[in-house]
């Protein structure tokens, strides 16, 4: 036997229980009697009984076939194969029921989850809306009875934060409600014989066979605050449509095709139908606002939507629409006035409120804003996206009392423990942003409450508590969360980051920190951070070998990303993050698990320059290391080119490996080379330029030609810095563009003992400038007499980029051609002479000409550079090749 339910137990007695009788009710089931009326035997239906959402409160049918006298003892089930007629039914349809059966159908009809659902009646039809987190959809249902047949027609469609127009949207929710009984024709859906479609379920139910329904009308229809009823009589007048009712009919009837290519999605042709139809009905001002609203949808059309929609009413008047194209013309006080008179007009609260909020966005003034945000939450003060909205503001605006208030209403509208664990640690993220550190530590605790495993939450206030300086405790709970996530297998590379910091400064145990800190991968966004600190500690602990391989893994990431850091820069903010999501949000996919490191991709690269700075000062005090100094500090200057401690440190270290070459000039015998101007313009639209980074993680090293005999010591003689011109022949590709100095019968180069210097005219440096454009790109144009300490800087890390470049294609001309000049122009002619001699064996032709004459001119400068230091044997063997290269 079952036991009774004890929720009932508590409120009824024990005796009334025994007392009460049975009923042996199916609820499932209909309940039917007959009756006898005007001589007539019938049937009709005992008590309300539900179809769904819809409630059929009375039905009358007769039995035709059955004379009296007859016998009534067998009840309604003796009737059972009689087939009846239907002569009265009342069919209602409860407001609160739709809604429940409603929004489980239309989940995912926005672009975002539908978070509620409303079916208001109305005069003469519902208000429907439905509104997402950051969308809302309105529309009113009209309904039309057509004999037996029940046509709904959607109108007034409007709504923000959608991507299809909304009348096409409107349809689609229509026909999902009404999906499978209702057919969509145009932009209407139609019940046919909705009467007999009742009968045919709700008959059978019972027993009984469905009832005929013959000439039932649909004759009254009322429409309640609850519910809205229909009434369907046998041979009674239909009923009398109000007069919106039938102005919505005629405009269905007339774009009925054109709806129907709205609703499959091809508006070009509903476009083309809507014209078609204003050309017959002029001036029509819901037809108008649906032509402007394909435009609107389409995009790039909004001065022609405006110019449609003016033609029949104002913008100011045409509610959300009207406002959206004001805004995207430029208007943005109309489109504020528009969007303000919208939001106060609109019946829909959830749309009333995105109304406002939009508002609060076009306002100029904070004051202003924070008054839209009022009448937003006073519309809608169950919408979060508001609250959250309001919350920010509030937060910026350093109210800290009023903002908490928002958030003690989240959370106490939060209808789960999970809702409410979101909602404290969002707003804990938000106060420890702002450093609202008490109120940082209570929210994360109070997200504790509700989930204390919370690996995001315990590592938050882990960081709470640092920032106020209890660092001990800050110390176990991020020990906790960093063990919480092993044990769920999350990553939580920048928790373990902070946790090695910690052990560190509290604990003074850098063993254990690079122990931690080893852990944390490549690419991920606290790879930078790791790197730097393991060196950092190595060094501190004398590990200096140790030291220097993670400043090279450190180098190495940062190649690795060199897409990322320095090929896609970005102006602003927004699209900083947009750009950096992979790289600085949340790792490894864990969405929410750790908030981005950076704020934007300027500050990432700022951060990490300084991260190969001070790495470049370990390699090079520490280490005495200059070349992987040299690495970093060229890496930092990729970051951040305008820093200038950066820019000092990285001249410092690249004077010391390559000593700058004379600056005095004597009268000594030296080489003379000649010069011409190019006789062809460089070739428009090259995108040549010396900012764009190598993909591989390799060192750099300088001059292409390192190993290319007793040519490449680095340590050798120099001379004064004589740039030498690029020339290209008419027609040339980019990729065989001649290098070197070319006079009509070629340069005259004298021996060790002419002196020739005085016919030597060199070009000043703006002119060779003007003339590398093509290989070097538009900045180098804008060279002075003398390049800036920037521009040189800008040179050299340029040269170290094609040498690595040429390491990995030797045969890139386009590479070799815009060293070549580069060495030139920074006046590095050992290297250059290396370049030109390891250049000369691959190639033929006029290309192998062109760099002939240049190598003779180099070789000319490096005696004239031995000769004046009075190194005899050096210029010797640089006049030997001198005469092996003739």
């Amino acid at each position: 036997m079952a036991r009774p339910d004890p929720a009932i137990s508590l409120r009824v007695p024990s005796r009334a229980r025994r007392l009460a009788p049975d009923r042996l009710v199916d609820p499932e089931r209909p309940r039917l009697r007959l009756v006898v009326t005007k001589g007539r035997l019938g049937v009709e239906l005992e008590e309300p009984f539900a179809l769904g959402p819809l409630m059929v409160s009375e039905l009358g049918l007769v039995l035709p076939e059955v004379r009296f006298p007859v016998e009534l003892s067998g009840g309604v089930t003796a009737f059972r194969n009689k087939r009846g007629s239907l002569e009265r039914l009342v069919v209602s349809l409860p407001a609160a029921s739709f809604q429940r059966w409603g929004a489980a159908r239309l989940a995912r009809v926005l672009d975002d989850e539908v978070v509620q659902f409303i079916a208001a009646p109305l005069e003469d039809g519902w208000l429907v809306g439905l509104c997402g987190h950051h969308s809302a959809l309105a529309f009113e249902v009209l309904l039309a009875p057509l004999s037996g047949d029940l046509r709904l027609i959607p109108t007034a469609a409007r709504g923000l934060g959608l991507s299809v127009p909304p009348q096409a949207l409107a349809v689609n929710v229509l026909g999902a409600l009404l999906k499978p009984v209702g057919r969509k024709v145009g932009g209407a859906v139609i019940i046919e014989e909705a009467a007999a479609m009742v009968s045919k379920q709700l008959l059978p139910l019972a027993g009984m066979r469905a009832a005929s329904v013959g000439a039932l009308q649909w004759t009254e229809l009322c429409f309640d605050v609850a519910e809205v009823a229909v009434e369907a009589m046998a041979d009674a007048p239909p009923a009398v449509a109000t007069p919106r009712v039938a102005s919505a009919v005629e405009l269905a009837a007339l774009v009925a095709e054109s709806e129907q290519a709205l609703v499959a999605g091809n508006l070009d042709e509903a476009r083309r139908g809507y014209l078609a139809a204003l050309a017959s009905a002029p001036r029509h001002q819901e037809l108008t606002r649906r032509l402007a609203e394909v435009d609107a949808v389409v995009g790039e059309r909004a001065e022609a939507a405006l110019s449609t929609l003016s033609s029949a009413l104002s913008p100011m008047d045409a509610g959300i629409l009207g406002a959206q194209l004001l805004a995207a013309t430029g208007d943005r006080d109309g489109a504020g006035a528009a969007m303000r008179r919208a939001a106060e007009q609109e019946p829909y609260g959830s749309l009333a409120a995105l109304c406002w909020l939009e508002v609060a966005k076009l306002e100029p003034e904070p004051e202003q804003s924070a008054a839209a945000l009022d009448e937003a939450i006073a519309r809608a003060p169950g919408l979060a996206t508001i609250r959250w909205q309001r919350f920010e503001q509030r937060l910026r605006a350093g109210q800290l009392q009023e903002a908490q208030a928002d958030v003690e209403h989240l959370e106490a509208a939060a209808t789960s423990a999970h809702q409410r664990h979101e909602i404290m640690r969002r707003a804990a993220d938000r106060w420890l942003e702002q450093r609202a550190l008490d109120e940082a530590v209570e929210a994360y605790e109070r997200a504790l409450r509700y989930a204390p495993d919370s690996i995001t939450a315990v590592a938050g206030l882990a960081r709470s508590l640092d920032a106020v300086g209890h660092r001990r405790r800050a110390l176990e709970l991020s020990s906790r969360a960093v063990a919480l996530a092993e044990r769920s297998r999350q990553p939580a590379h920048g928790i373990t980051v902070e946790l090695a910091q910690l052990l560190v400064e509290v604990a003074d145990d850098r063993p254990a920190a690079i122990s931690r800190i080893r852990r944390v991968p490549g690419f991920v966004a606290a790879t930078f951070e790791a790197r730097l600190l393991e060196a950092r500690w190595r060094a501190e602990l004398g590990d200096l070998s140790g030291a220097s391989e993670a400043l090279a893994r450190l180098a190495d990431a940062i190649d690795g990303a060199a897409g990322v850091l320095v090929e896609a820069p970005s102006p602003t903010a927004d699209v900083d993050r947009a750009t950096y999501a992979g790289l600085w949000g949340s790792e490894d996919g864990s969405e929410g698990l750790e908030p981005p490191r950076y704020g934007s991709g300027r500050d990432a690269r700022l951060a990490i320059a300084m991260f190969c700075e001070e790495g470049a000062r370990i390699e090079e005090l520490d280490r005495g290391d200059l070349r992987a100094a040299r690495r970093l500090l060229g890496q930092a200057l990729r970051l951040a080119p305008q820093r200038r401690s950066i820019q000092a440190s990285f001249r410092r270290v690249a004077a010391e490996l390559d000593p700058p070459p004379s600056t005095k000039r004597s009268d000594a015998p030296g080489p003379a080379a000649t010069y011409s101007a190019p006789r062809s313009e460089p070739a428009p639209g090259s995108t040549a330029t010396p900012f764009r980074t190598s993909p591989s993680a390799r060192p750099p090293a300088m001059g292409a030609g390192a190993t290319s005999g007793a040519a490449s010591d680095e340590t050798g003689p120099s001379t004064e810095h004589q740039p030498v011109a690029a020339t290209a022949a008419s027609g040339d590709e980019v990729s065989t563009r001649r290098l070197g100095s070319e006079a009509g019968s070629g340069p005259s180069v004298p021996t060790q003992g002419g002196d020739d210097r005085g016919d030597e005219q060199a070009l000043p440096a703006a002119a060779v400038a003007a003339l590398l454009t093509p290989a070097l790109g538009d900045q180098l144009a804008a060279l002075g007499e003398e390049p800036s300490d920037e521009d040189e800087v800008t040179l050299e890390l340029r040269a170290e980029q094609l040498s690595e470049r040429l390491r990995a294609d030797p045969n890139d001309a386009l590479a070799v051609a815009e060293l070549a000049a580069l060495l030139e122009l920074l006046g590095r002619d050992h290297e250059l002479l290396a370049l030109l001699s390891a250049r000369i064996d691959e190639v033929s032709g006029a290309e192998r000409e062109a760099l002939v004459v240049q190598r003779r001119a180099v070789l000319g400068r490096l005696i004239g550079a031995a000769s004046e230091a009075g190194r005899d044997e050096e210029a010797s063997l640089y006049q030997l090749m001198l005469e092996r290269n003739d």
